[in-house]
């Protein structure tokens, strides 16, 4: 797959949250209607804004006016899904359902700033005896299901604006390696907009999102590697035990396993910060990053095991120019 200057630039602003333009950009000569309608699809108006107002990039006033419309949009929704999720948790709490909250339902109200993380839809995991019982608590606030998207596993409900809530007794083609029995057992519960919400631990969360994005979505989908970016900077992970369960459910490689080259969180002689204070992390980024975008190297899986740990690096502050420098400059892709 061959990144346009367009790609690499969104990729720089929203996923490593620091493009140095004088490394390789004039945004003069990128193609603004690409990165626009790209940032429309993917719902990043806000991240698009933050990052032209903070290097001042001069773009025509008619893309400034669209990507502010883009913002708005993202504000309108996030302002409704605030609105209503502390309805849906409250009346699931109500009925002693045994759930938990999944991604984007979490993440954008906790993680994110407002409106800053485009949702869908809002992902609710359900103990499957207590399905039956959930969705008797959403019908009593207005939803209804939706039969022709509904399936053995997954309701989906709808209100009367298209807010859409799915309840899942199971995560798809993950449901071997994440059952939901023990999705059950490995949550916290915080609050979140003023109700009670049961989330997947730090560790089973950040397992979660890589094996989403690995391996239910496309080949290259900046939000999901934003939400994985973000999360890393927000929360202290405990790395030796999502390492411990990976390995154990067979996944390692489709998460993390450049781990072992870089030894990014371990403090030791193959750590990260190690190699960067004896001038090898050049090294072990650039392998990561060959072998992600290589030629030919077409399965998500790997590629996400080799760009999630870059991201890693890039999440506790480490300035990797190299980073942006090797995708711009290097890297040459059929």
């Amino acid at each position: 797959m061959k990144y346009s200057a367009e790609e690499k630039f969104l990729l720089d602003a929203c996923v490593l949250s620091k493009p140095v333009l004088s490394g390789g950009y004039d945004a003069s000569r990128l193609d603004w209607e690409k990165i626009v309608s790209s940032a429309e699809v993917h719902w990043l108006g806000f991240y698009l804004d933050k990052i032209i107002k903070t290097h001042r990039l001069k773009i025509e006033n008619k893309y400034l006016k669209r990507i502010e419309r883009l913002k708005e949009r993202e504000r309108a929704r996030h302002s409704y899904y605030r609105r209503k999720l502390p309805v849906i948790l409250r009346a699931l709490n109500k009925a002693k359902v045994n759930y938990v909250l999944l991604k984007g339902g979490y993440l954008a109200f906790k993680l994110f700033p407002a409106g800053a993380r485009f949702l869908s839809d809002i992902d609710i995991l359900v103990q499957k005896e207590d399905k039956a019982k959930a969705e008797e608590a959403l019908f009593k606030k207005g939803f209804k299901e939706d039969k022709n998207k509904s399936t053995k596993v997954t309701t989906v409900l709808n209100d009367v604006n298209g807010l859409e809530v799915d309840l899942d007794t199971e995560l798809g083609i993950l449901k071997k390696i994440l059952p939901a029995e023990e999705l059950l057992q490995n949550t916290v519960k915080l609050r979140l907009l003023g109700e009670k919400a049961p989330v997947l631990n730090h560790e089973y969360n950040l397992l979660h999102l890589a094996l989403h994005t690995s391996m239910t979505h496309s080949f290259y989908n900046i939000s999901k590697l934003v939400d994985i970016n973000e999360y890393l900077k927000k929360y202290k992970v405990d790395m030796a035990r999502l390492e411990a369960i990976a390995r154990q459910k067979g996944v390692f490689r489709a998460a993390f396993l450049p781990v072992a080259f870089t030894g990014i969180l371990w403090h030791n002689k193959t750590g990260l910060s190690y190699n960067i204070e004896h001038k090898r992390a050049r090294y072990f980024i650039k392998y990561n990053l060959r072998n992600a975008l290589k030629r030919g190297y077409d399965s998500r899986s790997a590629f996400y095991g080799y760009v999630i740990p870059v991201l890693l690096a890039d999440s506790f502050e480490l300035k990797f120019r190299l980073i942006k420098d090797y995708i711009v400059k290097k890297v040459k892709l059929a």
